[in-house]
């Protein structure tokens, strides 16, 4: 049985489950859509774990964006001593509350104490208050970690070049196009992007140089700067 989802996620679930239908291999419509962009679109419902042309889930290691719903963005949870260190909290708020449930219909209930960001986009950042909250990181209780020079970087791209860059989104992933052979089959990267709420806590710790160590609820982390590459300020 798959795990409960939130209503707006499973919402997500019924849109794309009819652009499952039509990327079954017997579907008529399939002669509609590009071929190349079809098999593009096959290869990422696998990638997360799904056959369209069975919907059954396949089984193996699969990132958080499991299924279709959560969206054009990873994320990783590391488990701590006593909580959860949350890599890359997705997109959106909703999206990432939905994805650390889900992880949580399937692990223990432990809180999160530290989350990173790897570096300036939106997707990697966006969902932080839907894993942690501003007094929960102002008290100390959570951590939050990112490569120098991200606060700048991430509010010249999100902020002051803001609308141009979601406006680009728009063109670029097509998510308002209706879901089917005449609208969107998927968004190239992923199945589509998120359209729900941004959200941005400051870090309150920066990785100024590769080698720099960090041992963060008893996990020893060795973090490797890589600027100017994926995003202007960006660590791995």
């Amino acid at each position: 049985m798959r795990p409960a989802m939130s209503p707006g996620v499973l919402a997500g679930v019924f849109r794309w489950a009819n652009m499952l239908n039509v990327l079954r291999d017997k579907h008529e419509s399939r002669r509609l859509i590009h071929a190349p962009y079809q098999a593009r679109a096959r290869e990422l419902c696998l990638a997360a774990g799904v056959d369209p042309d069975t919907r059954i889930e396949r089984p193996g290691l699969r990132s958080m964006p499991a299924w279709c719903a959560y969206r054009d963005a990873a994320r990783t949870i590391l488990e701590g001593d006593t909580g959860l260190i949350v890599v890359d909290p997705l997109l959106s708020v909703e999206t990432a509350k939905a994805a650390l449930d889900l992880y949580y219909q399937h692990r223990p209930r432990r809180p999160v104490v530290a989350v990173i960001y790897t570096h300036t986009h939106a997707d990697h950042w966006g969902g932080v208050k839907g894993v942690t909250t501003e007094a929960d990181v102002a008290s100390g209780e959570v951590a939050v970690l990112a490569p120098e020079g991200f606060l700048e970087h991430a509010l010249s791209e999100s902020v002051i070049a803001g609308n141009a860059q979601r406006r680009r989104g728009l063109y670029q992933f097509g998510p308002l196009l209706p879901k089917g052979e005449r609208g969107q089959v998927d968004g190239g990267l992923g199945k589509t992007v998120s359209l729900g709420s941004l959200s941005l806590i400051p870090p309150t710790d920066f990785i100024r140089k590769s080698g720099e160590k960090r041992i963060i609820d008893g996990v020893e982390i060795i973090f490797a700067t890589a600027p100017e590459t994926e995003a202007p300020a960006s660590r791995s």
